[in-house]
């Protein structure tokens, strides 16, 4: 009692140093020849104990950590709504990336849509999305990996896509079929708080490595929060592909800064907290930083993001149209390009060279207008095939 005011503080000393402990208590002539007896009892007590309820200790909730099962309880949550997105080149160059569904229409039955990273779904690429195929009429009870039978690739068309903050948004059409065999995954839950993010909560990375077979998670905290990157224009260690054209530097975007390791592929997917709620889209990596480079895009910026999309779906309803676009592309020069809007667009000279300019200068430039999007399509694929960068978008998006 002389030495220590209470068991606890006996107990962290016993345990941080037993060696210090024994000279202490050694060097006072107050403890018993009993209380020295138990003392070299209770390394012994500890080990039994620990494994004989190991595996209820296994369950148990942990001072700090959170419970043992947490980030497992996360992965079975949130893994079926993450999808890899692979955005297919004109030269046959594919990337990959990540994403995750989300709600964006409340009474659109006929699309399921997929938040992710602007340098994923970068411009004038077709993009591609699977989902890990849990066939209709299994367990619902049972894990995800239970039911994962086979990936299953869809279409997916551009919604919109904002190059500031860093984000697009890309549906799948359900009127073609795409959920007959499959159950397609629930939408992930936006966090709404009016905070970036708080401070030391538990944070988890979740996407599609460039160099695994399959889904990955990492887990930290959320270290910091940034108002832009801080750093030039750079974008070279984007957390997917090498792959970076026509984007811009988010100067003034809000990022969640963490140690939950991201790499190559996972950029465009979720990182969640304890809840399964999203916090942030992964988008970049930072080398400078070393563990704390691993920016995230805000969940603010996210719900920004899509009800910007959601009043410009509101005007579209009233006109609803459809542009093919093509994009500033190194690999062509300026008078083949007008050559091919020519010939393939049926534009007049005038009109195919002012398109060109538009692109070279600007970074993209419409092409025509349709009021059926099968028809924009089919022009778009024939700009396609001549090796020129093109994509349809809905008349009006943000690009």
């Amino acid at each position: 009692a002389l030495i220590f005011p209470d068991w606890g503080s006996f107990i962290r000393m016993m345990m941080a140093s037993p060696t210090l402990m024994m000279k202490a208590l050694r060097s006072s002539n107050n403890v018993s020849i009993f209380a020295r007896l138990f003392i070299l009892l209770i390394p012994s007590f500890c080990v039994c104990s620990t494994a004989s309820h190991r595996s209820r200790l296994s369950s148990k909730t942990f001072a700090f950590f959170g419970p043992a099962e947490l980030p497992r309880q996360v992965a079975q949550k949130v893994h079926p709504s993450v999808a890899r997105v692979s955005p297919v080149g004109v030269r046959n160059i594919t990337t990959q990336g990540s994403g995750f569904v989300v709600e964006f229409g409340a009474n659109d039955k006929e699309n399921v849509y997929v938040l992710t990273s602007a340098h994923v779904a970068s411009p004038g690429k077709q993009i591609q999305v699977s989902f890990p195929c849990r066939a209709r009429g299994n367990d619902q009870q049972k894990s995800s990996r239970s039911n994962e039978t086979t990936n299953k690739y869809y279409r997916a068309a551009l919604v919109g896509r904002d190059l500031d903050a860093d984000l697009a948004l890309i549906c799948i059409s359900l009127t073609n079929g795409a959920s007959d065999d499959c159950l397609l995954p629930p939408p992930l839950p936006l966090s709404n708080t009016d905070r970036i993010a708080d401070i030391g909560q538990l944070a988890f990375a979740n996407g599609y490595p460039a160099t695994l077979d399959g889904i990955a998670m990492t887990s930290g905290i959320v270290c910091g929060t940034a108002k832009g990157l801080g750093w030039g224009s750079s974008m070279q260690n984007r957390a997917s592909s090498s792959d970076n054209t026509n984007q811009t530097s988010p100067s003034s975007c809000s990022f969640v800064v963490t140690d939950a390791a991201m790499t190559r592929g996972m950029s465009g997917g979720p990182l969640v907290d304890s809840n399964g709620e999203v916090i942030g889209v992964n988008a970049l990596i930072r080398p400078d930083l070393g563990a704390l480079g691993n920016y995230a895009v805000a969940a603010m910026e996210c719900r920004k993001f899509l009800s910007s999309l959601r009043m410009q779906a509101i005007q579209q309803e009233q006109d609803e149209n459809y542009q093919v676009v093509i994009f500033n592309d190194p690999m062509n020069t300026r008078a083949r390009v007008a050559q091919v809007l020519s010939d393939i667009a049926n534009l007049d000279a005038k009109e195919a060279e002012e398109s060109m300019l538009k692109a070279h200068r600007n970074g993209w430039g419409v092409v025509r207008v349709f009021p059926r999007r099968v028809d924009a399509e089919k022009l778009c694929e024939a700009i396609q095939n001549e090796d020129i960068l093109a994509e349809v978008q809905p008349f009006g998006i943000m690009l």
